[in-house]
């Protein structure tokens, strides 16, 4: 986790421990950002995310969802007590193990996915030398409030390196304010 830090050229960091050669999640964030910790267990990093220069401030759910079936349907009912309509812009992002398309599952916690630039396919699977299974199983969820405060925000999938997943890049873009144009009698 150290290297991947300093390959990513972030200044603070916090992570979950592996357990056993499985799992293990890592936040890193610059300068540029605060982040303060409200929780974390061995599926997710709960946080708030503050933009000190502007006081803007979102709360951050680094999502990494349980790879046992059975574990499923009890971790995504826990998530349901969740408060996510509370008036505070909200991210979800990461891996969920699970298929999130519109006729699979019904999403009532007001989230809406952001969509994706780069290829289309998040995870593969490999075998003999040769994919032959591609889903998206990686996204990030965001509510209304995010996307009223940061309109242009989206994410790019990244090419593998040294994983079955690619890497998600979250690019959060704020709305732009103009100030006034000002007048001129005539143009130049």
């Amino acid at each position: 986790m150290e290297k991947l830090r300093k390959f990513l050229v972030s200044n603070s960091s916090y992570c979950v421990n592996l357990l056993g050669s499985a799992g293990g999640l890592g936040l890193w964030w610059r300068h540029e950002v605060e982040i303060q910790i409200l929780g974390s267990c061995r599926n997710y990093i709960d946080s708030i995310v503050i933009y000190p220069k502007d006081g803007f401030h979102f709360r951050g759910f680094w999502f990494y969802g349980p790879p046992e079936i059975g574990r499923r349907c009890e971790f995504w009912e826990s998530l349901k007590g969740m408060d996510w309509k509370d008036g505070t812009p909200w991210l979800c992002i990461g891996d969920f193990n699970d298929f999130l398309w519109h006729y699979e599952k019904h999403e009532d916690n007001a989230l809406w996915d952001l969509g994706y630039k780069g290829q289309k396919f998040t995870w593969r699977r490999i075998r003999y030398g040769e994919v032959y299974v591609q889903e998206r199983l990686d996204c990030a969820l965001i509510n209304e409030d995010l996307l009223k405060n940061w309109p242009e925000s989206h994410v790019v999938h990244r090419i593998p390196m040294g994983s079955d997943h690619c890497p998600l890049s979250l690019h959060l873009s704020p709305k732009q304010v103009l100030g006034p144009k000002l007048f001129r009698f005539e143009s130049f």
